[in-house]
């Protein structure tokens, strides 16, 4: 005959309870104890911490503007791990471009095109006479596309938990957008016309609107005959590319630029599936998070849309970076031209 499980008695919860003989912060259920309603659900944690080892472990996706200003997870010419994390960059050469963050600020929603997958068929249906057609004539395959879009569906997930509103991945081109998606909203189309074969995609700095009444748009083009890259890969991809689009630049190309740190650089990993510390830091800066609310007021109107001769965004004490840094680093001297006069 076996005993019956005891019962947990007010002691035990005592033990776990800031208050005597009250309020448990833990409970028992099925005889194994969880955290209760009363203590809510586990923080995240919210910065780069560092293992035994001295590697850094970085914060699961969370919403930036609640986060503290991040610590370089890496060495680089411009910062030392475990400080505060520098060398954000971005586009400086229009009043525009250097509003793109602070305008995504006041988006709603992200409506992302797969314009690569130019019909529905093309993609779910592998043995589709359109899909086999289009394989001979394009040199690609459905292995190549749909990690393409894994990738991208990967981070859409990651992006929206950083800016906090949805980014929805729609099935291919084809697919209407939702009735409800207005002008305060977002459209990513991601194709495939590359200029520039050597590279894996490429982001345009931008929204552009045609019409007030309808969604901004943005666009990427991603390499379809690139090698067939892993869905980790095309995440990293996407985000770099959204990066462009909000007006981001590569700080690899800058004096003050971090090189390991953001990945918008090209020497960071491309592996880890987040933003990196100065990418964090950089878009608090840009989107005004590290400001006051009566600042950033200042800033947008009740619409979302920047009033014209509001104050420019700028760090606050504690960001030592700049959010937007000087130009780029000037092209190398030829030394056996110089010593011929040329």
């Amino acid at each position: 005959m076996s005993m019956a499980k005891r019962k947990p008695k007010h002691s035990d919860s005592d033990r776990d309870s800031p208050y005597p003989g009250g309020v448990p912060t833990n409970i028992y259920v099925a005889g194994k104890r969880t955290a209760s309603m009363v203590g809510g659900p586990p923080r995240l944690p919210n910065q780069t911490t560092f293992d035994a080892q001295g590697l850094p472990v970085l914060p699961p996706p969370q919403f930036i503007g609640k986060m503290p200003q991040q610590l370089a997870a890496y060495d680089d010419d411009v910062n030392v791990k475990g400080l505060p994390a520098k060398g954000g960059v971005g586009y400086d050469y229009s009043e525009k471009v250097r509003n793109l963050p602070l305008r995504f600020r006041g988006m709603k929603n992200v409506y992302i095109k797969p314009s690569f997958l130019t019909e529905e068929n093309y993609f779910r249906n592998a043995d589709s006479v359109y899909r086999q057609a289009a394989n001979k004539s394009r040199t690609t395959d459905h292995r190549r596309l749909n990690n393409m879009y894994r990738g991208i569906v990967g981070a859409a997930d990651v992006l929206s938990k950083y800016f906090g509103k949805p980014f929805h991945v729609l099935p291919s081109a084809t697919s209407p957008l939702p009735s409800e998606a207005g002008p305060k909203d977002l459209v990513i189309e991601v194709g495939d016309k590359m200029e520039n074969w050597r590279n894996a995609a490429e982001g345009e700095p931008g929204m552009s609107r045609r019409d007030k009444n309808k969604p901004a748009s943005a666009t990427q083009n991603f390499n379809i005959r690139a090698p067939n890259y892993h869905p980790q890969f095309w995440n990293y991809v996407f985000m770099h590319e959204f990066g462009h689009n909000l007006g981001a630049a590569h700080p690899h190309e800058y004096r003050q630029g971090t090189l390991y740190n953001s990945i918008m650089s090209y020497e960071a990993p491309t592996e880890v599936g987040k933003l990196l510390p100065a990418d964090i830091n950089y878009f608090r800066n840009t989107m005004g998070y590290n400001m006051t609310p009566q600042s950033i007021r200042q800033r947008i109107d009740s619409t979302g849309k920047i009033l014209p001769n509001a104050p420019k965004v700028t760090p606050t004490t504690g960001f030592p970076t700049p959010s937007f840094l000087a130009a780029p680093l000037p092209k190398k001297k030829n030394n056996r031209g110089n010593k011929k006069g040329r």
